[in-house]
């Protein structure tokens, strides 16, 4: 049933050795030597065979092939092992390193009984299933490295993990990366990402001819190139030509990408025959979409965009999704479908919860601790606040803090928490920063200390200088704070200047105007404070920000009196 490749020497089954100038230099086996070596008992190193491959200059050749039999071997897996022998076989002829290939073959010596073939398959294949669990940890941030969208879905079915839904990634930082959604048994679904870069760009002029010929009709839709007109990236260019094949993946991309620019109408054209197809991320994304329509429409438009939501959200929860759990039983909760269901998004919240979902977490918390969608409940707040921040979720850890610091909450700051601030500081991040400022200025779990608080306000701005939000907190507590040896008004306005010279949307704010001129009349210099408050007043009443217009004013009749700014912070 399979066919192997000429058999190498055995002097020659790792290295072909040659000879320049008397210095000896290692040249690679080629392909198909590598093969028969394999066959003849070689070690099988899946990395070097698939380099060796795609050092053939007919791999582009190959591909399409090559992906169409591995797709179908995939399909036949469950239901039909007699039918692996023969697709297997050709799919090892094309690449002997297919992980598809080896699943097939395997599964065939199985059924025919043929358990010594089945091994060897079974070796073959555990050998690149390796190969790409080593590579990577299969997230976002580091994807496992694979050469198509076929050996990604082998591996999750190798890993006894169903795909469920799919979507194509392509940015400046990662050009061509898959997502999937997969699940495993009755665990809740969870995505892998997978890099598909290296081998898709030995197609990238190809594929850039092609879509340059291409009417533009026939490729509308098709995100924009990144780079500049004429020159298309390389993500666009895959998922371009992922599209030509009708990929799902693809059409969840794009439809992403309108719905992200609030054209519904055209991210559905998209999005719906992918979701059909049985492409969850594609169901969800509708759901989060009709949501977003419901919050802007009114009348009849709202409820039917809830009622959209509603169905594709219940559609994702058969699924065992607990990304739509947590959506749409925050739907309930918020009464988005009447007073009768907080129990039904109650339930739902608190399985997604289970089921590790962080955005069900905060959601909860924030519900008990605010007391106004459910009854105020802070022990239930903290449990929440505490199961979010065990996950790891950075957003988490800082919101704790805040709850913990908060005056009305009247809790003491935990030793926990302390120690999560202080590994979102080491990871450079101001919010953090910020927060241990204010417990050094406060006395809270920590003997109080003016100066390290000082510090870590410097170590906010010196990692963000250029965040506005940033430069302002700090400035506004340095220069207004009722603790004297808190203040630090010179570099309060160093600060401000320089972000508010630079910025031209922090110079229309009107929050942002008030702490310039507050730290201008810090200084001394009321004439300047004047002028600048004068401006703020006039940028809130040019954006209508009516509730800021009266303290505006008071900071504005202070200045005019000779008078700096006070407030009990931090």
């Amino acid at each position: 049933m399979e066919r192997v490749r000429s058999v190498l020497p055995s002097a020659m089954l790792a290295v072909v050795v040659t000879t320049l100038s008397g210095c000896m230099s290692l040249a690679p086996v080629p392909y198909a030597d590598m093969v028969g070596a394999i066959a003849e008992g070689a070690d099988f190193d899946p990395g070097a065979l698939r380099e060796a491959w795609l050092a053939q200059s007919n791999v582009e050749e190959q591909r399409p092939r090559l992906e169409e039999l591995e797709a179908e071997a995939l399909n036949l897996l469950a239901d039909e092992p007699l039918r692996l022998g023969a697709v297997g076989s050709a799919i090892l002829d094309i690449y002997f390193g297919s992980l598809a290939g080896h699943l097939a073959m395997e599964t065939f010596y199985q059924r025919v009984e043929a358990p010594d073939d089945a091994a060897k398959h079974e070796r073959w294949g555990s050998a690149v299933q390796e190969a790409i669990d080593s590579s990577a940890a299969g997230t976002p941030s580091d994807p496992y490295q694979v050469i198509s969208a076929m050996e990604a879905r082998a591996f999750l079915l190798a890993r006894n993990e169903s795909p469920i839904g799919s979507m194509y990634v392509s940015t400046d930082d990662d050009p061509f990366v898959l997502q999937i959604l997969a699940r495993r048994e009755e665990q809740a679904p969870a995505y892998r990402a997978f890099d598909l870069e290296r081998f898709y760009r030995r197609v990238q002029a190809d594929a850039s001819q092609q879509m340059e010929a291409t009417p533009a009709g026939a490729r509308r839709g098709a995100p924009p190139a990144r780079h500049g007109a004429g020159n298309v990236s390389f993500g666009v260019v895959n998922l371009f030509l992922a599209m030509q094949r009708g990929d799902s993946a693809a059409q969840v991309f794009v439809g992403y990408s309108l719905a992200r620019e609030e054209r519904f109408e055209e991210a559905a054209t998209w999005l719906v025959p992918a979701s059909k197809g049985g492409n969850l991320v594609a169901t969800l994304i509708l759901a989060q979409m009709h949501r977003s329509e419901a919050f802007t429409g009114t009348g009849e438009s709202r409820d039917a965009s809830l009622e959209k939501a509603e169905d594709h959200y219940l559609m994702a929860v058969a699924a065992g999704s607990d990304e739509a759990m947590a959506g749409l039983g925050a739907l309930y909760v918020g009464g988005f479908y009447g007073g009768g269901m907080v129990d039904e998004g109650l339930e739902l919240l608190d399985n997604a919860a289970d089921n590790g979902n962080t955005e069900a977490m905060v959601f909860l918390a924030n519900a008990y601790a605010a007391g106004q969608l459910l009854d105020r409940d802070y022990d239930a707040s903290e449990r929440y606040w505490v199961r979010a921040a065990d996950t790891g979720d950075v957003v988490a850890k800082l919101q704790y803090a805040r709850f913990l610091m908060a005056e009305d909450v009247e809790r003491e700051f935990t030793g926990q928490a302390w120690r999560w601030l202080r590994e979102v500081a080491q990871e450079e991040n101001p919010q953090a920063m910020l927060l241990i400022a204010s417990l050094y200025a406060r006395g809270v779990h920590v003997s109080r200390n003016y100066q390290r608080a000082r510090l870590w306000f410097r170590n906010a701005v010196s990692i963000a200088p250029d965040n506005p939000d940033i430069v302002n907190e700090v400035a506004w507590t340095l220069t207004v704070s009722h603790l004297g040896k808190l203040r630090d008004e010179r570099y309060a306005l160093r600060i401000m200047e320089r972000v508010m010279l630079e910025s031209d949307a922090a110079r229309e704010s009107p929050a942002f105007l008030d702490t310039w001129a507050a730290a201008h009349a810090a200084n001394g210099n009321f004439d300047r404070a004047i002028d600048l408050q004068e401006r703020a007043l006039e940028q809130a009443r040019r954006r209508e920000e009516t509730t800021v217009l009266a303290v505006l004013q008071q900071h504005l009749e202070a200045f005019r009196a000779g008078e700096t700014i006070s407030e009990n912070i931090p």
